[in-house]
């Protein structure tokens, strides 16, 4: 069966089980073997006849109820698998099959009753007795809700949701036009047509962002668009402000956040605890933070705070990862267009080397430090 010769694997149990019609180990093994062969057979007379021998929900009792499940009896998995939990009815992995083929089914209810009983069994149980699946069971399951099948849940024949273009309606038009493209970079490249201007084609490529934050405090989400583009104008940031109804104003000029550099990216953070969001840009080099004074307008802190990071980002986040109550930043950056390697052809990006990330960490009076320098 490990060389994957199924066939004389079933052969061999074949043998095995005229000598023992009993042995579990064989209907064990038989077992996997089909499922390994997408192929789930009902248990033969012979196999369902050593149910009742097995002195517990151990794996063999798990591996023909887990191929109906596969096969999409699920009346005969529930059934096999509630048996062995009279048996054992501590077996988290009895419990965690059921939470799922409950949920196939419609029964909501019985679903949240073993979900219980497992969080219950998971602690009570060895380890040696929880299967994979069982101990992947994360906290973010919890919060699938299957409705109960019934004459009230039919599939919808159109999709529920369209989109509508209000781009221009809504405001968030760009004031320029933008330009188009520049010719997307060849990936494979001769090391003499390696150029700067052919850097800065593949960031604009590879640029622009959104970042959604409310940054006055008015309980409605504005929105920061990061434009990159070989156009300066064309590439200046633009932020407008959620007037409700569905309306928002461009308000870019008098809030001070019209950065013209490459943008890659943009994220909203209150990193001086003044609950103001403030705000920190991602370029092609360098970085920007502009930090929010509260009256619609903000200021560019990125030399005086120390943050203004050179290199080629990517992202950003904004974090607390000294757990001291102000907010850290970290930049992945991305490769490095300085100086092509020395070969005749490369490829882009894969054969450039890669930038050191970066980590800033609050110092708390309105500067960071760089924690890799």
């Amino acid at each position: 069966m490990r060389a994957a010769d199924y066939t004389n694997a079933l052969a061999a149990l074949d043998r095995a089980e005229q000598l023992d019609p009993k042995l579990l180990g064989a209907q064990y093994i038989r077992g996997i073997v089909h499922k390994r062969l997408n192929d789930f057979p009902k248990p033969s007379r012979a196999s369902s006849a050593w149910w009742p021998g097995i002195p517990s929900a151990s794996a063999p009792t798990i591996t023909w109820p887990c191929a109906t499940k596969a096969a999409e009896q699920y009346t005969n998995a529930i059934a096999t698998i509630e048996a062995a939990l009279e048996r054992e009815p501590d077996n988290s992995t009895c419990h965690y099959q059921l939470i799922t083929l409950y949920r196939r089914v419609g029964n909501v209810e019985r679903a949240a009753r073993h979900a219980e009983a497992f969080d219950r069994s998971r602690t009570r149980s060895p380890s040696r007795k929880r299967r994979a699946e069982a101990l992947e069971r994360s906290r973010y399951s919890y919060i699938i809700e299957v409705p109960p099948a019934g004459p009230d849940l039919q599939p919808l024949l159109e999709p529920p949701i369209r989109f509508v273009e209000v781009t221009k309606e809504a405001g968030l038009a760009p004031p320029v036009p933008p330009p188009p493209l520049p010719p997307q970079p060849p990936s494979r490249l001769n090391r003499t047509d390696y150029t700067p201007e052919m850097a800065r084609r593949y960031v604009v490529w590879n640029g622009g962002s959104v970042a959604v934050g409310d940054y006055d405090g008015d309980g409605k989400p504005d929105v920061y668009i990061v434009n990159c583009s070989t156009n300066e104008e064309a590439s200046a940031n633009r932020l407008y402000h959620n007037d409700g109804g569905w309306h928002f104003t461009d308000v870019t000029a008098k809030a001070g956040v019209g950065d013209r550099g490459l943008g890659t990216h943009a994220v909203w953070g209150d990193y001086d605890n003044d609950k103001q969001l403030d705000l920190y840009v991602v370029n092609y080099g360098p970085n920007v933070l502009y930090h929010n004074r509260g009256d619609g307008t903000f200021e560019d802190v990125s030399s005086r705070a120390r943050v203004n990071e050179p290199q080629f980002g990517s992202r950003a986040a904004f974090v607390d990862y000294d757990h001291d109550n102000d907010l850290d930043i970290f930049v992945a950056n991305n490769v490095d267009f300085g100086e092509p390697p020395q070969r005749d052809s490369l490829v882009l990006p894969d054969d450039l080397p890669g930038q050191i990330n970066a980590l800033f960490r609050n110092n708390g009076d309105g500067t960071f430090t760089d924690q890799n320098r």
